[in-house]
């Protein structure tokens, strides 16, 4: 499930931990252990109102050796781990996994939509090059900045497609549906695009039904304004001049919003970077139907899915929030870690996705013993996650029309 909103918070942090040499007097090497300690070690202090989302590993150092991309079974005295953690307000998570309770579904992990669309509108080629997406949706705008393949920027904009249709209806003095259809049927961002002599028929609110005759280019200088600062204020979030060098791949724009003509062309001015619309990438059948900017997130959040699959991660329905645990809600990460509770000590029940299990009224039944074997637990996780999982994408599949590869 797709989670944003202005209550997103994101840092990039980093810790470091020394690596000893085990008992046997063997040449100290990094354990899933040792990174866990790393990870542990960058992660700051999380306020008991808010919930850990993601943690993403960005890359690792071993005695000052910066680059290292799997330390796992390497020689070092010392490993050092730098992480993009995002948090999120509890209340606001408890209430999407109440809302997908209610709706008959239930929710296996809450991702950061800026995640889940990149996975649709982006290459793993750029990715790794360097790459920016924004996301234009109703209520805000998700932006997300790659480097090196890996999440470096996370960010929320309280500014999307909604406000600007809030502004042609109070400057156009007429029903937020009529200032939406304008959006969508007349609408430009650059007045120069609007200029003509057509004259568009308003709704005129309160005037019982009249219809007053305005200049489309109206639009455009309407649209502009508020336009220019969801660019500027996304610019700003995103640490673009100091990013900018590291972008080799451009800026995405992709949501609902980005459609408006002239988008592209006012983000390359703002920015200063190569900007392209952005549509879902890597379906088979009738892609066509979802073959647009606005379904970036919902493909995403398929294709997100089918990469845990393909992986191998496996997790059952999300448990209930304890206040003593603390558990990571969105992507598992590369290593099974174990978070510490609040009170310091460790949790007891640790998943591949690097959450933590309370065992409480809440929390799903495993097949699986506490002393069972790693192969044995993710052999149950995998059979639990795939019946899980499997109707649910069908469902979603039959309904959209298209296969995801």
């Amino acid at each position: 499930v797709g989670v944003t909103g202005s209550h997103i918070e994101a840092a990039n942090l980093k810790g470091g931990v020394s690596i000893s040499a085990n008992q046997d007097g063997d040449s100290a090497t990094v354990t899933q252990g040792d990174i866990v300690r790393a990870f542990e070690s960058a992660t700051i202090r999380v306020a008991p109102d808010r919930e850990i989302l993601h943690l993403v590993p960005r890359r690792f150092s071993l005695d000052g050796e910066k680059g290292i991309e799997a330390p796992l079974g390497m020689n070092a005295s010392r490993l050092e781990a730098e992480i993009h953690l995002v948090t999120a307000a509890s209340n606001s998570l408890k209430n999407v996994i109440e809302c997908t309770n209610r709706a008959g579904i239930k929710a296996q992990a809450l991702v950061l939509e800026p995640i889940a669309t990149s996975e649709a509108v982006s290459t793993a080629d750029e990715r790794k090059m360097g790459v920016a997406i924004i996301d234009i949706g109703g209520g805000t705008s998700d932006i997300s900045v790659f480097c090196d393949g890996a999440l470096h920027t996370s960010a929320i904009v309280s500014v999307g497609g909604n406000h600007v249709t809030r502004d042609i209806s109070i400057g156009m003095r007429t029903p937020f549906d009529i200032a939406e259809r304008l959006k969508i049927e007349s609408g430009a961002v650059a007045s120069s695009l609007g200029k003509s002599n057509q004259t568009l028929e308003v709704l005129s609110a309160g005037s019982g039904g009249e219809r007053v005759g305005m200049p489309k280019e109206m639009l455009g200088k309407i649209i502009a304004p508020r336009m220019t600062e969801l660019f500027e204020m996304a610019r700003d979030a995103m640490h673009c001049n100091e990013m900018r060098k590291q972008l080799p791949a451009g800026l995405i724009l992709t949501g609902g919003g980005a459609l408006l003509p002239g988008a592209t062309e006012l983000a390359q001015q703002v920015f200063g970077l190569p900007v392209h619309l952005g549509s879902p990438s890597g379906m088979t059948g009738w892609a066509d139907r979802v073959n647009s900017p606005k379904f970036a997130t919902a493909v995403g959040l398929l294709h997100y899915a089918r990469r845990l699959q393909n992986d191998g991660y496996a997790f059952a329905e999300l448990p209930g929030m304890n206040d003593s645990v603390r558990r990571v809600w969105g992507v598992p990460l590369e290593f099974d870690a174990t978070l510490k509770n609040r009170d310091g000590a460790a949790s007891e029940n640790v998943f591949f996705d690097g959450s933590t299990n309370p065992a409480s009224e809440t929390s799903i039944e495993r097949s699986a013993s506490p002393s069972a074997s790693i192969p044995e637990m993710a052999k149950n996780w995998w059979r639990d996650f795939n019946k899980g999982i499997q109707p649910l994408v069908e469902r979603v599949r039959i309904w959209l029309g298209f296969d995801v590869e």
